[in-house]
């Protein structure tokens, strides 16, 4: 939810505010009118919209949660703590982009070779080397797969 949130465009803040949130209508007034004098900082209102839907929803805890889940990824450079383990059949060589696909971390396996090539894939934090497409096993099954800034995955052997 925080991430979502904190891709909306500044000048849509309020809207959000107002048709998402049980806020007073002053109380988002006055939200609408620091954004526009600069008193209020951009980020800390959208961080705050995403702790009221958050709150709105499931509670206060929930919002805390994942406020703190958005800050391990976005601000400390951290995988999330909650990684989607998928179980995937692996050959003794691994076809990485084939593999990225599966795992559902992007599109094709096209898309997995620039993803590659342009040094935005990581196995256990380390970067994959541009065009090396193959990987051993054992260096695969059970890693922290990373794509770009926001996709993980881990896969588990199932043979």
């Amino acid at each position: 939810m925080f991430g979502k949130v904190m891709s909306i465009p500044d000048e849509l803040v309020t809207k959000y505010f107002r048709l998402c949130t049980a806020l007073p209508v002053d109380e988002v007034d006055a939200i609408e009118v620091g954004l526009a004098d600069g008193s209020l900082h951009p980020n800390a209102i959208k961080r705050r919209l995403a702790r009221e839907i958050v709150d709105l929803y499931h509670d206060a805890d929930d919002a805390r949660f994942a406020e703190a889940a958005f800050d391990r990824v976005f601000k400390e450079h951290l995988a999330p703590r909650d990684v989607e383990e998928i179980r995937v059949s692996l050959a003794q060589d691994v076809y990485l982009p084939g593999l990225l696909h599966e795992l559902g971390l992007v599109a094709s396996a096209g898309e997995g070779r620039r993803m590659i090539d342009q040094g935005g894939v990581r196995l256990d934090g380390e970067a994959v080397e541009a065009r090396v497409y193959t990987c051993a096993r054992a260096r695969v099954a059970g890693a922290l797969v990373q794509v770009g800034k926001r996709r993980f995955a881990r896969p588990i052997a199932v043979d």
